[in-house]
């Protein structure tokens, strides 16, 4: 069986495999979206396509394909990027943490851009719409 086999769900019923690029020109097409299920071998479980689209796009080496569970294994924890946005912000620790180092240090230097870039992380935190360095968005543990 192919590895670039995907299954997706829609209206309560499991669809596929589909190959890779099927999936994204679904998602494209609008027929499914970001929060679709989906899942291929080798995944820990159904996960939302936009929390592995990214991974799907550039996997290992620029393989555009599912680039596996150890890339799902780095990914940063909501609560813990949104607890230090909150308690440490102003130094720009949330933005270390998830990768962003330059953006950090700038953090850093402004106190957080006198705390308007920090309100504007925190609620871009709190509404799900960060993203760390790869691009991968936080996980709710």
């Amino acid at each position: 069986m192919s590895t670039d086999n995907w299954w997706y769900q829609q209206d309560g019923i499991q669809k596929g495999p589909v190959k890779s690029q099927d999936l994204l020109l679904l998602l494209n097409q609008h027929f499914i979206t970001d929060n679709t299920m989906v899942f291929q071998q080798g995944m820990p479980g159904w996960m939302k396509l936009g929390d592995i689209k990214h991974a799907m796009l550039y996997g290992p080496a620029g393989e555009s394909s599912y680039a596996g569970p150890a890339a799902l294994g780095n990914r940063k924890d909501w609560l813990t990027v949104l607890l230090l946005c909150f308690f440490l912000g102003a130094l720009g620790v949330h933005r270390f943490y998830t990768g962003h180092t330059g953006i950090g240090i700038f953090q850093l230097l402004t106190l957080g851009g006198c705390g308007i870039w920090v309100l504007i992380d925190f609620i871009m935190i709190l509404t799900e719409n960060y993203r760390d360095a790869d691009g991968y968005a936080l996980v709710r543990k």
